[in-house]
Order: C-alpha cells, then structure tokens, then sequence
C-alpha cells in the first residue's frame, strides 16, 4: 500500500485563504510574500505523494490483460486435420469427421442451426451413393455434396420420406464433404457407398441383385431388416424368415427402394416374396437423377403361391435406371408381406 500522506488540517488551509485575501489589499512587496507561503504549503504537501515510480515500485509489476486467440473447434466431434466447408450456408459446424467407404457414422442434431460435415476420399469417375437415414425419431435431415475446393455438387432434401438420398459421379480425385443440416432435432446414420461395376458393352443384358436397400420401416435394424432384400434369394421355403425382409408392424402401408451398382435400360424386375405374396400393388424404376418412373401399378391381394416370384415387364424407359421402388399394401393379408430379393434386368445403356 501507498505510505501514510501528510496533510493540512482545516484550519491551517483557512488561514492561507485569509493571508492570501489580505495581501490581495496590502501593497505588492506583502502580495509576493503571500505566493511564496502558498509555494511553501504546495511544496510540503507534494513531497507526500509518491511519484508514479514510486507507486509502480510498491505496487509492483503491472501486468496488462492480453486477448487470447480463439481455439478452433476442438473435442471428439471434431477433427482438426480436415477442413471445414460451409457452402455459405450460416449454420454452425458442430460436426467434424472423415467416413470410409462402406461405414456407417451417426451423430444427434441437439439444434436447427447447426450442420455436421462428413468428408470421405473421392476418385474422379467414381459413383458413389449416400444414403442418410433418420433415428427413431424420423429426424428430417438435408444433404449437400461438396467438391474437395468446398462447392456444392447437388443437394437432395425428401428424396425418401424425410430422408436424403444421393448418387453422384465424381469429377475428380480428392476430399469430398458430405454437409447434413435438419428441420428438426434428433438423431440420423449416414453411409458412403462406392458403386463398383465393370462397364458393359452397349446393349449387352445386364441381371443383378440389390447391394443396398432401405424401406419406409423394417422390423429391425438387423433381422427383417431392409439389407435382408440385398443380395440373391436365400429364404429356402415360404414362411416367416429373419433372412428377408419385414416392416416393423404388419397390415400397413410400406415402400421398399433397392439400389443397384450397374445402370441399365430396364426390361424386367423379378420380385421374390417369400411370406404373404400378393401385396406389391406399384413399382418404380429410378433414374440416375434421382426421379422416379411408374412401370407396374395394380391391385394389392392375397395369393396362394409361396414362395413365389412376381415379375414385371417394364416397357417404354428408354433410358438407364439405378433403383426400384415397390410400395406394399398388406391390409388384405392383414399380416406381414417379406420380401427375400429383387432382380433388375436390363440392358447395358
């Protein structure tokens, strides 16, 4: 602390007023003596305060506050070693994290005005397929495709219910970012897929199987789940089977999309129901710009043959397809209707 200052009393300041106001009337000798008492009264009142080194001395040293950079996004959520692409969108990026082909990543929106960015390792001419999924509490997500420079490629909001579904051709080799915001909160998975297939000659007859699928509801995200209609019929005989796959409740209204590696100009679809057969009333094919076409639509019943397989012959889609859409009313059999696998047959645009 600062030592004790000395100090006038009040009657000793009053009577250098009064001796100041009479020389102010005696001649100019008594006026000058005055100015020399008040100097004197000045001088034995400043050598009471410490100077400002003396204040800094018994202080000690002065410390002055800095700014601190802010930090950059830091924690579990967020990989530092991946850049970060807004697409001027104004939402906060909560969400850092780089995804490999064929991994599922999952994440929760806890606000409207956050994104989550999901890069993977991109090669030019490489189709890929991104499909977003949301939780238990249908999230409504959406979907951007960014190039490795930040710019969007496209952008998909329901192409599925509230879920985004995108399928690109990449222009170049190099770190491309998934950016996913929502309409509401809740959580979502979402998959990278690379859609690898040997390329055919013009015309040549192209048959394969799904190698993804997702559905308006599956009974599980395991048995009886939508990847259950992937892959070539392997439900043995007709019956209630973990292999295939099933809505979570049965007697309602669903819609199954199968996806397909090779783009072909469609010529048939061959439908393996393997429980209940009968309740696909409408079929789609889906273009490779993600609209759908109608190439079956007929009346929802029962039928007595099962397993069994129900064909349709598509005619009049003259350009290449990638996905099928079968929608199922099963209200006639008042039960679950499981689908093992689907065929798209087509031709090699």
């Amino acid at each position: 602390m600062f030592a004790s200052r000395p100090t006038l009393g009040m009657a000793g300041i009053g009577a250098l007023m009064l001796a100041a106001l009479a020389c102010t009337c005696g001649p100019l000798s008594t006026l000058t003596g005055a100015r020399a008492t008040l100097e004197a009264a000045a001088t034995e009142i400043g050598q009471g305060l410490p100077t400002l080194e003396a204040q800094l001395t018994q202080q000690g040293p002065v410390v002055v506050p800095t700014l601190e950079q802010a930090p950059p996004p830091s924690g579990e959520r967020i990989d530092p070693s991946l850049p970060v692409f807004t697409a001027d969108d104004g939402y906060e990026t909560t969400l850092v994290q780089r995804l490999n082909f064929g991994e599922t990543g999952s994440a929760t929106f806890s606000d409207l005005f956050e994104a989550h960015n999901w890069l993977f390792e991109g090669q030019a001419g490489r189709t890929v397929e991104i499909v977003i999924n949301g939780g238990t509490e249908g999230t409504d997500t959406h979907a951007k495709l960014l190039d490795p420079n930040g710019q969007v490629l496209t952008e998909e909001d329901d192409t599925r219910e509230y879920n985004p579904w995108i399928v690109y051709t990449l222009p170049a080799d190099g770190l491309y970012t998934v950016r996913v915001d929502t309409w509401d909160e809740g959580s979502y998975t979402i998959t990278v897929n690379v859609m690898e297939a040997g390329a055919q000659p013009s015309g040549t007859e192209v048959r394969q199987w799904a190698f993804t699928a997702f559905a308006s509801t599956e009974y599980s995200s395991d048995s009886w789940s939508a990847t259950r209609a992937t892959g070539a019929p392997d439900v043995a005989a007709c019956g209630d089977d973990p292999k295939a796959w099933a809505s979570s409740s049965g007697g309602s209204m669903e819609w199954l999309q199968l996806n397909y590696l090779t783009p072909v100009i469609p010529t048939q679809i061959n439908i393996v129901e393997s429980y209940n057969p009968g309740a696909v009333y409408r079929v789609e094919v889906v273009d490779l710009n993600g609209n759908p076409h109608v190439v079956y639509e007929g009346v929802a019943s029962v039928v007595e043959i099962c397993p069994r397989v129900f064909s349709v012959e598509v005619s009049g889609i003259d350009f290449p397809v990638q996905a099928v859409i079968l929608y199922l009313d099963q209200s006639a059999a008042n039960d679950w209707c499981e689908i093992d696998a689907v065929e798209l047959v087509g031709t090699a645009p």
